[in-house]
């Protein structure tokens, strides 16, 4: 680990005077086709402050139990080759095991998500920019490599350290 990973650094956030942001460190983010919202465990992201969902949601899992419902969380990432731009993603609090993005969550931000046969056919491309971020097949997943970023000034008192791990 740098001693600069949790330093922090002025990026230039689109649409926005610069800001200073520190590196939470990196982990996965599992692109899902089939998934009717975006979630994340409940204790994932501590250094995100967790808000009042727009509305609570009644989730499922495979095989019909009923699974809580705890908040939201907007999270900030950079991915791929993109290192002064953010991207950002609310999540839902659930009993999941790991963060999973909803493609069409990711489609109405302006993004084509693309799956294909080669290593290459798997990205999502934003639409305005043309900028691909490349997503790497793991199994039968597709995943984000992500390094998760908060605003300095967003960080909750007495947060320890690093959030986001693989």
């Amino acid at each position: 680990e740098k001693a600069e990973d949790n330093q922090a650094k002025e990026i230039n956030v689109v649409g926005m005077a610069r800001k200073k942001l520190i590196s939470l460190g990196r982990g996965e983010i599992t692109v899902d086709s089939a998934a009717e919202e975006s979630v994340c465990p409940e204790e994932w992201g501590e250094a995100y402050k967790t808000e009042v969902p727009e509305k609570w949601m009644k989730f499922t899992n495979a095989s019909g139990g009923h699974m809580g419902h705890y908040g939201a969380k907007e999270v900030m990432f950079k991915t791929g080759a993109q290192k002064d731009k953010l991207m950002s993603l609310g999540f839902q609090m659930s009993d999941v095991q790991k963060p999973l993005a909803a493609v069409w969550r990711i489609a109405e931000k302006g993004n084509i998500v693309q799956f294909g046969p080669k290593k290459e056919d798997n990205y999502i491309q934003n639409v305005k920019t043309m900028q691909k971020l490349p997503m790497t097949r793991k199994g039968g997943s597709y995943v984000l490599d992500a390094e998760f970023m908060i605003e300095e000034e967003k960080v909750a008192p007495g947060f320890p350290g690093r959030a986001m791990t693989k």
